[in-house]
């Protein structure tokens, strides 16, 4: 276990945080509480109730829709169908609605049902080639309508004898980028054993440890436990992404291929630093928007997708945090000494309590709400023999902030997309801020000493 920090001003209520937070990431102590299996009923966690507030106050936003699709060419056999029943009864998220009980939300978990399965027939009028994904994409951003439907729907779109378009869209109340990947597996699992003659939930699908309602109370508790502890801290999972300011959302996008000559570089600084690849990334983001915006520090959201305890990695859940980080950079500062700092600062912040060096006192909702989201590697669907899959790309979707700078890697480049909200000065909006930001990276990348602000 990482040593405690002591001798920096940090009470023991903040010690006790911060090696509970190990703890937890490192699936040492206590196991998560099993509730009743019984129990129809379970609090909203922490990552839910942002997302459900979302919705409330815009049930239209596409942007808190997540979506896969893949093309299948070939013979399809088994039963889609019953695989995809299967998932849902396996997964409670899947078949829960988020209803108010007196004076807040509860997941009301139904029993397992026929899921929402769409089968449409468009053999006769196949859209062409270009228009494919954005039909699908349309047909996946619609919204939900959380207290009355599942969060999940699936279309099975015919093309030809052999050829049709399979897409799973669901709300991210009920699925971050991990959980969708787990989700899109299981079902893939699931229909696989239908093809062979198995039934779809017998052997393939193996019990899960612990049911999301299960963390949802536990994460509920140790919050409740933790500001017990801490007081008022701003350092426990801090508002960087609540509530949106008003005013319109619909934003654009800009997407880049990332360089592979500089990934290596990237990759190369982090490892030197024994970091992770954000911590660069989110030099660049931070150095770029306090040059843009004329001023010495700006706060960053940094995504945080790894999953607290081993045992939930099965579950298809919302289990990603946004932790706030506060970047100090003042004119003429090395980029490299940037760097330097937030491979200091950033495991401390992402393990849940702020750092000596970056302290993240301060207003709760900075003026700028920008976030960077370095997502895990999608989970791919395996072709087989006489199954040709291939993914769709259905675009980088929208986004609730202001900005948000997304690293997602692919089997043959990686890509940063940039989003941002409409109506921003066009300094900070997506196209200026990709190609800023990967100027700020190449430049960082080539010497020592260079001053991020005149790259």
């Amino acid at each position: 276990m990482a040593a405690v920090p002591t001798g920096s001003g940090h009470d023991d209520s903040r010690r006790r945080l911060l090696a509970r937070r190990l703890a937890g990431l490192a699936t040492v102590g206590p196991a998560i509480p099993r509730r009743a299996a019984s129990a129809a009923e379970a609090p909203l966690s922490p990552q839910q109730l942002r997302l459900w507030r979302l919705h409330r106050r815009d049930p239209s936003d596409s942007a808190l829709v997540a979506a896969r699709a893949f093309l299948l060419e070939g013979r399809l056999r088994g039963s889609l169908a019953a695989a995809l029943a299967a998932v849902v009864g396996r997964h409670e998220t899947l078949r829960t609605r988020y209803v108010l009980r007196g004076d807040g939300p509860v997941q009301a978990i139904d029993p397992a049902a026929a899921p929402d399965l769409e089968i449409r027939d468009a053999a006769a009028h196949p859209p062409r080639a270009d228009a494919l994904a954005d039909r699908v994409s349309t047909w996946a951003r619609r919204s939900f309508d959380l207290a009355r439907e599942h969060p999940i729907r699936a279309l099975l779109l015919r093309l030809g004898a052999e050829r049709h378009v399979l897409a799973i869209a669901v709300h991210r109340i009920c699925a971050d980028a991990r959980g969708l990947d787990r989700l899109v597996e299981d079902l893939r699992l699931a229909w696989e054993a239908t093809a062979s003659g198995a039934a779809p939930d017998t052997g393939t699908l193996p019990a899960l440890p612990v049911r999301y309602a299960d963390y949802a109370a536990w994460r509920v508790d140790d919050r409740r436990e933790a500001v017990a502890d801490a007081g008022d801290d701003a350092g426990l999972d801090p508002p960087i992404a609540g509530d949106p300011p008003d005013g319109p959302r619909a934003g654009v996008s800009s997407s880049r291929p990332l360089a592979p000559a500089l990934l290596a570089d990237l990759r190369a600084s982090a490892r030197a630093r024994h970091t992770v690849l954000a911590v660069p990334l989110l030099a660049a983001f931070g150095a770029r928007l306090c040059r843009t915006g004329g001023t010495e520090e700006a706060i960053v959201g940094l995504v945080r997708h790894t999953r607290e305890r081993a045992e939930l990695d099965p579950l298809v859940g919302a289990f990603a945090q946004t932790i706030p980080i506060r970047i100090r950079h003042a004119a003429g500062e090395p980029f490299e000494r940037l760097v330097d700092r937030l491979a200091t600062c950033v495991p401390l912040r992402l393990a849940g309590m702020p750092s000596p060096e970056e302290p993240v006192a301060g207003p709760a909702t900075p003026p700028l709400r920008a976030v960077l989201d370095v997502r895990p590697p999608a989970a791919p669907w395996p072709s087989r023999r006489d199954l040709r899959v291939t993914p769709l790309d259905l675009g980088p979707g929208a986004t609730e902030h202001d900005l948000e700078l997304r690293v997602v890697p692919g089997a043959e480049a990686w890509r940063i997309t940039s989003m941002s909200r409409r109506g921003l000065p066009s300094a900070f909006r997506s196209n200026a801020l990709a190609d800023g930001l990967q100027a700020t990276l190449r430049a960082g990348a080539c010497g020592a000493g260079r001053d991020a602000d005149g790259l």
